[in-house]
């Protein structure tokens, strides 16, 4: 880091104000390997909050679980989104299970936009 600190001063300038400028003609950065990701994202456009509760009870109920199988996530009252670098497709369906049940149970009531997404971005 040593090395740095003279081209990380002539980009601040002196006082770390504007009116300075660099041109940086070295720069070194991180490789990582290509990372697959598989993805279960659950969604229904209605904002009926009896759909939002029993979501949010399947994600809480089978929460740890997930984590423990190395998902991770978000959601809001209508959808979820969750990712999972480890494991293999066939896996990641079984494991969502809950989840896809769910979609198919809102999609036999007739409910608006309701849709499951499962697949693999090969990388991330």
């Amino acid at each position: 880091m040593p090395e740095q600190k003279p081209l990380l001063r002539s980009l601040q300038g002196f006082h770390g104000g504007g009116g300075t400028f660099g041109v940086v003609l070295k720069a070194t950065s991180l490789a990582s390997p290509p990372v697959a990701l598989q993805t279960m994202i659950v969604s229904f456009t209605t904002t009926n909050s009896t759909h939002t509760k029993d979501l949010w009870t399947i994600l809480t109920y089978n929460g740890l679980k997930w984590v423990d199988e190395g998902w991770g996530g978000f959601s809001m009252s209508n959808i979820a989104i969750l990712v999972n670098p480890i494991l293999s497709a066939d896996k990641a369906v079984l494991l969502m299970d809950p989840l896809i049940t769910y979609d198919n149970q809102l999609k036999s009531k007739g409910v608006e936009g309701a849709s499951v997404v499962v697949t693999m971005f090969p990388t991330f």
